[in-house]
C-alpha cells in the first residue's frame, strides 16, 4: 500500500519511521520528534553524526521545554518563522484559518520565533536558518529584521548567525565545526 503512493521511488529508498524514536541512516542518528501542530504526524528532525547535530523544525505552533531539550546542542537549525501577525490579520485569509495559524498548534510568527531562538541560544544554538515563511503573510526582509531586533534586545545578535531559506533555490552550504 505504501509503495503504491510512492510511485517512482525505489523500495530501497523508503524509510518508514516512528515519531519520537531514533533510527540510523548512513551512520547518522536521525531523531523524528513530534511537534505541536494541528495536522496529523507532524515531526521535526535532528540529525547527529561525527559529533555534530543539526535540526529541521517547522510546522509548530509553539516551543516548549521538550522541544528546547530536543534542539539543545544543535549547531544549525532550520526553524519556522512563518508569518507576521499584522500581515496575517490584515490579509485575505478567512477568520477560521487565521485563528488556526495563530493558535498554539498553528505556526510560529516572527516574534515568537525570535523569542524561541533566544531560548535556543541559551541551549547552545548559534546558527539558524529561518524557514517556512508564508508567501502571503511574511517576507524575508521582515522576518530577518524582526528576529534580529529581538536578538539585539537580548544582547546576542552578534552571537547568532541568521540566514533565510529560499523557496526557489538551495539556500547554501553550511559547514558544522
Amino acid at each position: 500500500m505504501l509503495h503504491e503512493t510512492l510511485s517512482g521511488v525505489a523500495p530501497k529508498n523508503v524509510c518508514v519511521f516512528e515519531s519520537d524514536r531514533d533510527f540510523y541512516l548512513a551512520g547518522a542518528r536521525v531523531y523524528p520528534f513530534t511537534v505541536p501542530h494541528d495536522a496529523i504526524h507532524c515531526v521535526g528532525f535532528t540529525v547527529a553524526a561525527e559529533g555534530h547535530k543539526a535540526a529541521v523544525c517547522t510546522d509548530l505552533g509553539h516551543v516548549d521545554a521538550r522541544i528546547l531539550s530536543i534542539l539543545s546542542g544543535c549547531e544549525l537549525i532550520l526553524f519556522e518563522a512563518n508569518h507576521d501577525v499584522d500581515m496575517l490579520m490584515a490579509g485575505g485569509y478567512p477568520y477560521l484559518l487565521k485563528r488556526r495559524i495563530l493558535s498554539g498548534n498553528g505556526h510560529m510568527n516572527n516574534e515568537d520565533a525570535a523569542r524561541a531562538i533566544v531560548s535556543l541560544h541559551a541551549h547552545g544554538v548559534k546558527n539558524v536558518i529561518l524557514g517556512h515563511l508564508s508567501r502571503e503573510n511574511n517576507y524575508p526582509e521582515l522576518a530577518m529584521v524582526t528576529v534580529r531586533s529581538v536578538l539585539e534586545e537580548a544582547g546576542i545578535a552578534d552571537d547568532v548567525h541568521l540566514a533565510i531559506a529560499s523557496r526557489e533555490e538551495p539556500t547554501g552550504v553550511f559547514e558544522l565545526k
